[in-house]
């Protein structure tokens, strides 16, 4: 199982305790750091993006992209990972539907990344 997958199915299931579990959605994202290795948070940040392109709650988007961010911290690097910007392109339009652009505004600041015209990202 791939870790989009994995996240995935965290994630899922993180929104079916939130009704008896409002944290369930922190508590999940709490664990996902805990022992998780500068290599493997650089390698999972486009994966944690791919999960947050599938959330139709609104919480649940912007959990992933404050995950996301956690793991940029961790990773202890600048240098975009390979796929960062692809995937920040297909979020952007959703996180404007979900009135969340600033949930990604983090990313585009740790990455010295830019938004050109108010539609696309590049690291221009």
């Amino acid at each position: 199982m791939s870790s989009t997958e994995s996240f995935a199915i965290q994630v899922s299931e993180a929104l079916k305790l939130l009704s008896a579990d409002e944290w369930a959605l922190t508590t999940f994202r709490e664990r996902a750091v805990v022992g998780i290795t500068p290599p493997v948070a650089f390698e999972t940040i486009v994966d944690i993006l791919k999960v947050a392109s599938h959330q139709n709650d609104q919480y649940a988007f912007a959990t992933c992209c404050w995950l996301a961010m956690d793991f940029a911290r961790i990773s202890e690097t600048t240098q975009a990972p390979d796929g960062l910007i692809a995937a920040l392109n297909v979020l952007l339009p959703i996180a404007k539907d979900k009135g969340l652009e600033n949930e990604i505004s983090p990313l585009l600041s740790w990455y010295r990344l830019t938004l050109n015209y108010g539609s696309e990202i590049s690291n221009n």
